[in-house]
C-alpha cells in the first residue's frame, strides 16, 4: 500500500482477480479442498480469483488455468478487470470437474 496508509484488512482481497508475483521458490499445487496434488509450479504471473482462508491466514488463488495455489497477500496484485470489447472477458468457464457441464448447461 501507499506509504501511511493503515494496512489492508485481512482477507479484503476476497473475490478480486490477481495476478501472483515477487515469489522465489515454486509452490504445490492443491485440489479445490487445499489437499496438496504433489505439482509443484512456479506461480509468478499466474491470475485468479482470491479466496481467503483465516484458517491458514492467507490465500488459495483459483488460477485460470484450474490450479489452486495457497500465496500470502503480499505477493498478490489486483488486476483491473476489462471489457470484453478491450481484450477481457466476462465469465471465465470453469476448469474444476463437473462444473464444465453445469456450467454449459447455464450459458
Amino acid at each position: 500500500g501507499a506509504p501511511g496508509a493503515p494496512p489492508a484488512a485481512e482477507g479484503s482481497l476476497h473475490g478480486e482477480l490477481v495476478e501472483i508475483g515477487g515469489i522465489e521458490s515454486a509452490v504445490e499445487a492443491c485440489d479445490s479442498r487445499l489437499q496438496l496434488l504433489g505439482a509443484v509450479v512456479d506461480p509468478n504471473g499466474k491470475c485468479g480469483y482470491a479466496h481467503w482462508s483465516a484458517e491458514r491466514g492467507r490465500y488459495a488463488i483459483q488460477t485460470l488455468d484450474g490450479l489452486f495455489l495457497e500465496v500470502p497477500e503480499a505477493h498478490l496484485t489486483v488486476l483491473d478487470k476489462l471489457e470484453p470489447e478491450d481484450g477481457g472477458f466476462d465469465l471465465a468457464w470453469p476448469a474444476l470437474p463437473g462444473a464444465s457441464e453445469a456450467f454449459a448447461f447455464m450459458v
